[in-house]
Parts: C-alpha cells; structure tokens; sequence
C-alpha cells in the first residue's frame, strides 16, 4: 500500500481499509494510536510530483517524475483478491435485503487481518464499529461462556441441566452442555455462566481483546470503537448469552480465533511491515500472542463448534468436504433491531482461518419465511465464502 497526501476520498469507498489509513501523512495523531505509530516511520515522505514542460513549439514534454528517493511505504496483510472476489458475492442481486455485511478472515495462527471489508463502504466501517458503541454479540458469545467453564473444570459437555424456557421461548428440558450449545439454549448457558460468574467470565473476555481497540485506530472521525463491558448488574443471565454488552466484529474475530489456534490469543493485525521506495522490508510489525485456554478445552469447544453446523443452529454453513465449524448468533440492539452473526472456521491447504460474518439491522423474516437471524443470514454467506475459497 502506498501512503499519500490525503486531498478527497471518493464516498462510495469513504470506509474501506484504505481510506482509513489515507490520513497518516498527517502530523497530529492521537497518543499510542496505530496512526501515530505509522507516522513515526512515515513522516519525512514528500508527495511525488509530476512535471511537465513547454517547449518552444508550445508542446508539452514527456512527464517527469519526481520523490526525494526515501518515501517509504506500508505493507498490508490483507489479501486484495480475496477481499475483490468476496465483495462480488456481498453485492450479488440475493443479498439486496441485507443494508450492509461485515466480512472478517483472519489467518488463525498468525492473526494477520487477510479480509476486512464490508457491502456498503459507504457507510461507517461495521467491523470497527466506527461511529457506534458496538454491537450486543448475542449467542457468538456463548463460545466463551462454554470455553471458560471447561477451562476452570466447572463442567463438562454432557452434564446435563434441565431448561424451563425462562430465557428460551420453549423449553427444552433436560439436555447435555454440548446440545444446549448446538442449538444454542439460553436457559442452560444461564447456568453455565452462573458457575464461571461475572468476574472469571470479563477475566478471559479482556484477555481476548474485547472492551479494548484492537488495531488502535484513533482518527478524530474514523475512530475504531472500543465497545463497551457488561455492568455487573446487567445479571450472569444475559451476560452469559451475549446480551447487554457491546464489541466489535473483530474483536469477536479475536477471541473466536483463540479457540481455533488452539488455545492461544493472537491479536488481529493489519499492517504487515514497513518499505523502502523499493518495496524491501525495513521493519516487521510484531503482534502479541499468548495462552488463554488449554489445547484440551480448545479442541472440545472446535468439536461443539462443527457439531453446530453438522446438526445445530448453522447447518447453512455447512461445506460438503471441508473441515467448517462455527456458531450462530442473533442479538437485539437498544434500537430493536436484530444483529445476524456467524463466528466460524474452515481449513483449507493445511491451514485453519477464523472467519466473522455479520448482518446487522436485519428486520422482518429471511427469503425462507423465517424470522431474520445470524443462521438464516450470516451462516449462508459463510459458506458461499468457504464454497468460493476452497473450490
């Protein structure tokens, strides 16, 4: 990517990854920004010019292009073929009732952000929640409710409790940890979380980066949110299942992914590298990566994952012949409307991806006369995706 002197964004793309760095040229930016960082190495760049001359037969020479030879450049992990290919199937004619779609792909065991884009990047950037608190996860969360529970040696997946349709609108009576999280019963994950509780369930929500800026970006009018941790008094019920909190798509991209590499945090990054004029590497950008949970709690909670798409919420992401896991999520914002996500995985060439889709605003009922939610909007475009990958 190449940085430059922002002069005017076309507003179709105002909120993709690009626009978002187009101001780092500038010389103020807000303390241990991501922004403020750049430009530390960026700082003595000058805009090339181009310059033409008359001569006397009043015709104008050949362009010369001219820079001080020591602009330097960074380099993004995003992938702009993938990212190009997916955008193609976010604006296909099927998808015109959703307003927008996020669309998160993190290659697992380095963290490295490979899509990061939206339908409508017109609109403020939804995977940062620019311009919003954030957004209430709903049932995506209940993959760490379950994670921690397994962790402290609280429960184990086919202890069963009994659901008496207090949260759920039936009840389901009794059924295992691993059914309950197939088709995502609240009742039973109530009572999980009652047994993690409010202060081990924020210990390891913080430890994977939510309520925190992941990428920290802090432009005055692009400012990534931080979203916004649960009051205690919210109550373990609604906590549990994801209600009453606020995060960010790639926030839940990090913390999903912690399970899929086996246990360890990698916080999602999106700037690669540093580049001289000739495009050589002159300084790698580290992320940080550590141990959240353990191998054992990590492959069970995968296991729980592809048993949701095989027999639970997010059968309609399932991809015949390929390794998917994931779990659905719907969720109602403080403006009534229905949030759609699906936090999964897929394994392709050897390697694992942790892929975030998410459907906000939904309202009224999917093409299949069903009520809008993450298994009847997000799981699908999830496997188009996977389908298009992998194919």
């Amino acid at each position: 990517m190449y940085v430059y002197e922002y002069k005017e964004s076309d507003i179709k793309y105002a909120w993709n990854i690009g626009s978002l760095f187009s101001k780092i040229l500038d010389s103020e930016h807000e303390n241990d920004s991501l922004e403020e960082n750049l430009y530390e190495y960026l700082k003595d760049n000058e805009t090339p010019k181009e310059e033409f001359y008359l001569d006397n037969k009043a015709i104008y020479s050949k362009a010369n292009y001219t820079d001080n030879g020591k602009n330097k450049n960074i380099q993004l992990t995003i992938d702009d073929n993938l990212t190009e290919n997916i955008n193609k199937i976010l604006n296909a004619d099927k998808y015109d009732n959703l307003k927008n779609i996020g669309i998160i792909i993190l290659e697992s065991n380095s963290g490295k952000i490979r899509v990061l884009t939206q339908k409508d990047e017109s609109q403020a950037n939804i995977n940062l929640a620019m311009q919003q608190i954030g957004y209430e996860p709903g049932s995506i969360f209940k993959i760490i409710t379950l994670s921690s529970a397994l962790e402290d040696g609280l429960i184990s997946v086919d202890e069963k409790y009994n659901c008496k349709g207090h949260i759920c609108k039936v009840p389901h009576g009794s059924i295992s940890v691993e059914n309950a999280f197939e088709i995502s019963c609240n009742d039973v994950f109530g009572q999980v979380g009652a047994k993690v509780g409010y202060d081990k369930l924020m210990y390891y929500s913080e430890k994977m980066g939510l309520y925190n800026r992941v990428l920290q970006l802090k432009d005055l009018d692009k400012n990534e949110s931080s979203g916004l941790k649960p009051d205690q008094e919210a109550g373990i019920n609604n906590i549990s299942i994801g209600q009453c909190m606020n995060v960010t798509p790639l926030q839940m991209a990090g913390a999903v992914n912690t399970i899929v590499n086996n246990g360890v945090y990698v916080r999602p990054f999106i700037v690669e590298a540093i580049l001289d004029k000739d495009n050589n590497i002159i300084k790698r950008i580290d992320t940080e990566k550590y141990r959240v949970y353990s191998e054992t709690t990590s492959k069970i909670v995968k296991n729980a994952m592809k048993n949701v798409v095989l027999k639970g919420t997010g059968t309609k992401a399932a991809v015949k012949g390929i390794n998917v896991g994931g779990k659905t999520g719907s969720a109602t914002g403080s403006d009534k409307k229905t949030h759609g996500w699906f936090a999964g995985y897929f394994t392709y060439n050897n390697m694992n991806y942790t892929m975030i889709v998410f459907t906000p605003d939904l309202e009224g009922i999917s093409g299949n006369n069903e009520e809008a939610g993450g298994g009847n909007t997000a799981a699908p475009i999830f496997e188009e995706i996977v389908k298009n990958i992998t194919e």
